[in-house]
């Protein structure tokens, strides 16, 4: 997947992984709304590497949420 944008929205998985991962290095670590990036990270993390292990019947839904 590449990065795409679409009127500033991010629209695919790896993409929003990206912009995760830079907010994470930019926030302060006990900031409340880096606290919430990580954990949303962390899942979403988990979830991209199971839409490439194709365990989802339909992985473009899945990527979509």
């Amino acid at each position: 997947m590449t990065t795409t944008q679409s009127q500033g929205a991010l629209t695919d998985v790896d993409g929003v992984l990206a912009r995760m991962r830079a907010l994470d290095a930019e926030l302060p670590p006990g900031d409340g709304v880096a606290v919430f990036n990580r954990v949303y990270l962390s899942v979403t993390s988990r979830i991209a590497a199971r839409i490439a292990a194709g365990q989802f019947r339909d992985r473009a839904a899945a990527a979509e949420l």
